[in-house]
């Protein structure tokens, strides 16, 4: 009687007995397929574009005052996410911290050479539509979450110093 699933003990071995001598039979192939592959990979981790992450937090207490009067002082930093990421102050973002040339000037050399080439196949869009594309990107790579006391504002940007740069003006923006 068979007593159910899992496959055989003879069966595995030969398997593993066939993959043994073909590995064997042909160890130079095995070696130029796994050298190619190792090599690819060690280029593309090489040329892959860095993502930084920085992360800012506003502390908050609240104030028994609002909350005496019947206002919403339980919770201080309520619709604060909504406001930092409002379309207004997301062009402001990019404004202030002169992101549009930022953009272009510490871009990754790979993403840059794929620029050019592509600006040999299509018009470059104007400052006006890349702004427009860099809120876009803001939009989504900019992140505020509002818990009890904190306010926490994150960024992934693919450059260190810009993404600091990024929060700073998002740290000034007044909420009262």
């Amino acid at each position: 009687e068979e007593t159910g699933g899992g496959i055989p003990a003879d069966l595995l071995k030969s398997y593993l007995a066939f993959g043994k001598r073909a590995i064997f039979r042909r160890r130079l192939l095995v070696l130029c397929v796994f050298a190619t592959i190792a090599g690819f990979t060690l280029f593309v981790a090489a040329v892959w574009p860095r993502t930084y992450h920085c992360e800012s937090r506003l502390m908050a207490q609240r104030n028994e005052v609002f909350a005496l009067r019947g206002d919403s002082g339980n919770d201080p930093l309520r619709g604060a996410s909504d406001l930092v990421l409002r379309r207004e102050n997301l062009e402001a973002i990019v404004t202030q911290t002169d992101l549009l040339r930022r953009w272009d000037a510490r871009r990754p050399w790979i993403l840059r050479l794929r620029d050019s080439l592509l600006d040999h196949l299509r018009t470059r869009p104007s400052d006006k539509d890349r702004e427009s594309g860099l809120v876009f990107t803001l939009e989504n790579k900019l992140t505020a979450v509002a818990n009890d006391e904190t306010l926490t504002f994150a960024v992934d940007w693919q450059d260190a110093e810009t993404s600091a740069r990024i929060l700073l003006p998002v740290r000034n923006l007044r909420f009262w």
